[in-house]
């Protein structure tokens, strides 16, 4: 009985926690939406390299999905910024890993890509 009780908790904290996955490429069509994530904590965080050079998609707002435990300030939240496609074509989204405490123009170069392929 005892297993039985086991297996199904473990089966509910395995199943039942969502994974916030980026992927390489994306395809959307006009009018939907994608959510690009990134994890952080309290010494970093991660900007848009190219918001001006985004002609297909459109940034829409960046959200807090999970902020962590309320008794630690300085462990991983997970954030997405959400894009909606806005004509055919495709971008290539540049996100920058930005230190907080050496936030400026020059600051590290790290970046992630994303490509966003827009279909009618």
């Amino acid at each position: 009985m005892n297993k039985i009780v086991l297996i199904i908790l473990l089966g509910v904290l395995v199943y039942g926690c969502k994974n916030y996955e980026n992927k390489e490429r994306y395809t959307i069509s006009v009018g939907e939406k994608v959510e690009i994530y990134y994890f952080t904590n309290s010494c970093c965080t991660f900007e848009i390299a190219n918001i001006e050079s985004l002609d297909n998609i459109q940034f829409l707002e960046q959200k807090s999905i999970d902020t962590g435990p309320n008794d630690c300030s300085g462990c991983e939240s997970t954030y997405a910024f959400v894009f909606k496609a806005i004509a055919p074509g495709v971008d290539t989204l540049k996100l920058k890993h930005v230190v907080i405490s050496e936030r400026n123009d020059n600051n590290n170069d790290e970046q992630t890509k994303f490509i966003i392929e827009v279909s009618n």
